[in-house]
């Protein structure tokens, strides 16, 4: 079976709008070594949910393919979305290499155009708060909105870093800001190269926004060969939040499941549907 990557119209990287560039070559390569696919219990979960559509299903923000190909590997038919060429690229190759017949988009999500609607379409593991800009999230969600077929649903997976949270509380207040945190990570291909992963994280809990500063090196060998310096931010959303921004976008009902996954213990999933046909 074939996959396909198609190229889309002019696009605006959703993972790039307020900061440096994000998803490139070297992240892709480490985030392909450290998750390479989903675990049993999300790709479970998501296998059953899609199971239920009654028509095409996309998943928006699919990068690589971490939850997109054992998916596929199920037998599940679905689409895949995302800005990250390097991702895409990732994600065609590793279902090329494994017979698996996909459509891949290359678009961003503030201007999709794709060829058809979906009955269903999910973003999986946080992917969504990878938006900033909530007025820019509430357009999102009305192109998501536009993309359904009637009474289709979207599904949105989120998180709240309660760990950050709870570890910046002073007696009964919760600081503005948390001290910058450092991490250093190392991935290994082999013999023949490591990535290493060097981030420093802030918080800023008062506007919900987490911040990561990231370098990437590529060593081969036990040489330096090269590095990328990437930026992105992450915005949570509490629950009623999340409800009001989908209700504004027009979606009529919405439903919520809390579950643990293994790359997101404290997961909340939001089903919202649009209004079928009058």
């Amino acid at each position: 079976m074939m996959s396909s990557l198609q190229i889309g119209g002019k696009s605006t990287n959703y993972r790039q709008n307020q900061m440096k560039s994000s998803y490139l070559n070297l992240c892709t390569e480490f985030y392909d070594l450290t998750k390479p696919e989903a675990g049993p219990k999300e790709v479970a979960f998501y296998q059953k949910l899609l199971g239920t559509a009654k028509g095409p299903i996309l998943e928006a923000m699919c990068g690589s393919g971490r939850l997109l190909i054992p998916l596929l590997k199920e037998g599940l038919i679905l689409e895949g979305v995302d800005n990250s060429s390097h991702m895409l690229q990732s994600c065609q190759k590793r279902c090329s290499d494994q017979d698996l017949g996909v459509q891949l988009y290359h678009q961003s999500l503030q201007k999709l155009g794709l060829p058809r609607k979906y009955d269903l379409i999910f973003i999986a593991i946080g992917s969504f708060q990878l938006i900033q800009d909530p007025k820019e999230a509430l357009n999102i969600l009305k192109n998501l909105y536009s993309a359904l077929l009637p009474a289709g649903r979207v599904v949105l997976e989120t998180f709240i870093p309660w760990d950050a949270i709870k570890d910046n509380i002073n007696g009964s207040v919760l600081m503005d800001e948390s001290k910058e945190r450092l991490f250093e990570r190392a991935a290994h291909s082999g013999d023949d190269f490591q990535i290493v992963h060097k981030s420093t994280v802030t918080v800023n809990f008062k506007e919900q926004i987490e911040k990561t500063q990231s370098r990437y090196e590529k060593w081969v060998h036990e040489l330096f060969t090269y590095a990328e310096e990437e930026e992105y931010v992450v915005r949570w959303y509490h629950r009623f939040e999340m409800e009001l921004l989908l209700e504004k976008a027009g979606f009529s009902t919405v439903s919520i499941i809390d579950e643990s996954f293994e790359q997101n213990e404290q997961a909340v999933v939001y089903i919202a549907s649009k209004p079928g046909e009058i």
